[in-house]
């Protein structure tokens, strides 16, 4: 399923958004985008879980809150119908807060919601989500062997 079916996002926000990236490909953000959408349905249908994004991500994210009135319709628009809040915390300081051994079982938790409604990971979309390139570097896991995991 694509993210346009499940995330509508006007054309002139997402160009707003585009456009503020002038030092990134037009390809790249439409991604990042694409991506950072994935993650806000994700967070929108489970509250509380830590779902790390790349910074880039994180930085289009930053600039859809910005455009305020177009986020807040767009939060509106996801499953969970509510604001969705932007916290800055890295993974060590969140796995301090609630145990790595919790936060890691976060990490692996989410990745079935996403295989379930995106499909899997490939080799574009991965760069843009930190908790899969975690899970590559800490577990010496293969991007196969982690959509096979989230099946």
């Amino acid at each position: 399923m694509s993210t346009a079916t499940l995330i509508d996002m006007p054309t002139e926000y997402r160009e707003l958004v585009i456009d503020h990236f002038e030092d990134r490909s037009r390809d790249e953000v439409q991604r990042q985008i694409d991506e950072c959408l994935k993650f806000l349905y994700i967070v929108s249908t489970n509250k509380g879980r830590f779902i790390p994004l790349t910074r880039e991500v994180d930085e289009v994210w930053h600039e859809m809150i910005v455009q305020t009135k177009f986020y807040m319709e767009l939060c509106e628009s996801l499953p969970g119908g509510c604001y969705i809040h932007h916290q800055s915390i890295g993974f060590s300081d969140y796995g301090e807060r609630i145990g790595k051994r919790e936060a890691v079982s976060q990490f692996l938790d989410w990745i079935p919601d996403y295989l379930e409604n995106f499909g899997e990971f490939t080799s574009d979309t991965a760069k843009d989500w930190a908790v899969v390139q975690f899970i590559q570097q800490e577990f010496r896991l293969t991007l196969e062997q982690i959509n096979r995991l989230g099946r």
